[in-house]
């Protein structure tokens, strides 16, 4: 294992975290009204999900041939769910509150949306592409 690579796939896992944040405050500040999207960004804001980002990037060393496409969205599901066991209390609580309804729950769709358009595929792409 390269650790030029971990390094570079926590950066850009990193600046995929930065990216969510980024998309988050857009949605906000064009979704005027809807009750599910509300954000301020704050420089702490920005901490927990570069980190997470930069920590879930070294999924992208497992050797999971498919596209990087399929595999940035498929990948974007561990960071998301994290993001959303973090804003809800932590992993009892998201086992608490998950069920059918947490599916169908706007705010869980949008996070889910943005960790995968973002996150999954931005990392996706900008990963190194040696032996994965």
């Amino acid at each position: 294992m390269n650790s030029q690579r971990m390094m570079i796939l926590y950066g850009v896992g990193s600046l995929g975290g930065a990216l969510t944040v980024l998309a988050y405050w857009a949605l906000a500040q064009s979704a005027n009204g809807l009750p599910f999207v509300s954000f301020k960004p704050e420089l702490a804001s920005f901490y927990e999900p570069m980190v997470w980002g930069g920590l879930w990037g070294f999924l992208y060393l497992l050797p999971f041939n498919v596209s990087p496409l399929i595999k940035g969205v498929i990948f974007s599901i561990f960071p998301a769910l994290t993001h959303l066991a973090m804003s809800s209390g932590g992993l009892e609580k998201l086992m608490d509150y998950a069920s059918l309804n947490m599916v169908v729950n706007h705010k869980t769709l949008v996070v889910l949306l943005i960790y995968a358009l973002f996150w999954g595929v931005v990392t996706s792409y900008m990963s190194p592409r040696q032996g994965a």
